[in-house]
């Protein structure tokens, strides 16, 4: 699914200028069992990630990285949903407070053979298991460089296989490989969990960004193209944040145009280097806004508390 035909239709939800209580829920609240709500919709886990010293492997680790967190990598009845990889793998390690229908039985399980996602795998049984810890849980497949051709092809099948999507980029699929084999547990007490802010996220759509121009320089626009899918995701996640911010959304909304605008230019094999790096800085500006308003967002833990409080 195209993330910017999502994009807009969260807009026409999401009445510009309502109040938090009578913003729907965030999406990922919405496959987040309801007790654990405001701590998964506030705080962010340790991600556990130790980032190579070599350039072209840190590149490779932080392509993987935003493919790991988007929509469209997975394709099919999940995109379609808004689930990522990182929507079962919180930060690169587990979700104990996962709960999808006809996917999970008790919080925190997955069925990978569910019919939900596959029409691949999907074989009629309802058999979820738990959801491993990226960093903590002993891995099903070694993570040794040595290994790296059969982690590839074991990520290709959950891609594929597992939730129909298509096939990744080369970069991609690397990119994925470097970022899981950077997980480590031995990581983890030196990256404390973190509070989930505006500022955060667009950090991390400036990052999608950075990394659709280093795809750009390499010439594989399809990686670029997915690097911009991911961008716009993040907005998306934000816009959900700001019910009553007028201009945050309006913000948010003309840069995914732009975001947009970069993806066509890259299609038609145009140079998209341009309006990316205004739209980087552009973003950048709206990083100010965003803060201000971030009291009366969904960012903020009492806002949070209201609307939930108000959920079905």
């Amino acid at each position: 699914m195209d993330q910017g035909r999502a994009f807009a239709a969260l807009l026409s939800l999401l009445a510009i200028g309502a109040s938090p209580d009578r913003a729907p829920l965030p999406r990922e609240a919405r496959w987040t069992d309801p007790p654990a709500r405001q701590d998964v919709l506030a705080l962010e886990p340790p991600e556990c990630l130790r980032l190579p010293k070599d350039r072209g492997e840190r590149a490779r680790v932080l392509l993987g990285r935003v493919a790991f967190s988007t929509p469209l990598l997975l394709g099919g009845q999940a995109a379609r949903a808004g689930l990522s990889c990182a929507s079962c793998h919180r930060s690169g390690r587990g979700n104990p407070d996962f709960r999808f229908p006809g996917m999970t039985g008790d919080a925190g399980t997955a069925d990978v053979t569910s019919s939900v996602f596959s029409k691949v795998r999907g074989d009629g049984v309802f058999n979820p298991r738990p959801i491993p810890d990226l960093a903590m849980d002993p891995p099903k497949i070694s993570r040794v460089p040595a290994s790296s051709g059969e982690l590839r092809g074991f990520i290709r099948g959950l891609v594929m296989e597992e939730f129909d999507g298509t096939e990744p980029p080369p970069a991609i699929m690397d990119g994925l490989v470097s970022y899981v084999q950077a997980l480590g547990s031995d990581q983890c007490a030196a990256q404390p969990g973190q509070a989930r802010s505006a500022v955060r996220d667009a950090g991390e759509a400036i990052l999608a960004i950075e990394a659709a121009l280093e795809r750009i320089e390499a010439r594989d626009p399809a990686s670029a193209r997915m690097m911009l899918h991911g961008a716009r995701a993040v907005l998306g996640r934000i816009d959900e944040r700001y019910p009553a911010s007028r201009k945050a959304r309006t913000a948010l909304a003309s840069l995914d145009r732009d975001l947009q605008a970069g993806q066509r230019a890259i299609d038609a094999g145009r140079e998209a280097d341009i309006i990316l790096v205004r739209a980087k800085v552009k973003l950048g500006k709206a990083m100010e806004l965003l803060e201000r308003d971030a009291p009366s967002s969904l960012y903020e833990p009492s806002q949070i508390k209201a609307l939930l409080a108000r959920a079905p």
